[in-house]
């Protein structure tokens, strides 16, 4: 995979305030416009800055709109463990539900890059994986060593499946990503699958 940086040029350094500031313009024109029709003008000029000065950070659109989902992606998966895999499984599912209904113009904008840029998906995926997989790796490995399923060898495999599930769900059917869905999956999809899990394969994009 052609992977480039989203942390921006060595040697410069906007403030933190500044830096969720712009990332949250970003992201609010993905959703207002898609991620096709947003532009680095259109972000420097509502977020009251140069394209110089973004460009000195993000040197292209697609990595300053990678960061800008990282950061929403980093918000909104935070949750403490549980005592069982099902109830891990749980505030997952539900978590990413919830995240697709608030933010769905957001989600759709986001899945309208799928055929206008080869690197935006991808990256997305990968670095969005990258920053839940400690997470997701330790909720799987609470559950092995209680008993509940085999080792897992690719944690991948779960934050695709609930990507995947959840946002075509959220295109047929959003109003249906509720608390009976989020357990029906737990109950007739990801539980099932984790118990025989230990030998499929990676397929998060660059593994």
């Amino acid at each position: 995979m052609a992977a480039s940086s989203t942390t921006g040029r060595v040697g410069y350094r906007l403030n933190d305030a500044r830096i969720r500031h712009i990332l949250s313009v970003t992201l609010a024109l993905i959703a207002e416009l898609g991620y096709e029709r947003m532009s680095i003008d259109e972000v420097a000029r509502r977020a009251r800055t140069s394209k110089a000065t973004l460009y000195r950070r993000w040197r292209s659109k697609t990595e300053i709109a990678v960061a800008a989902v990282l950061q929403h992606t980093a918000e909104k998966y935070a949750f403490a463990p549980a005592m069982t895999l099902r109830d891990d499984l749980l505030a997952l599912t539900a978590a990413f539900c919830d995240g697709a209904k608030r933010n769905r113009d957001l989600t759709l904008g986001i899945l309208s890059v799928m055929h206008t840029d080869a690197q935006f998906m991808p990256l997305v995926l990968q670095r969005s994986f990258e920053a839940m997989q400690p997470d997701i790796a330790a909720m799987l490995e609470r559950a092995a060593w209680r008993g509940e399923i085999p080792p897992v060898s690719n944690p991948a495999m779960l934050f695709e499946m609930l990507e995947a599930i959840i946002s075509l769900r959220l295109l047929a059917a959003p109003s249906s990503l509720d608390s009976s869905f989020a357990e029906s999956l737990v109950d007739a999809v990801l539980l099932p699958v984790l118990r025989g899990a230990g030998s499929l394969p990676p397929f998060v994009a660059g593994q």
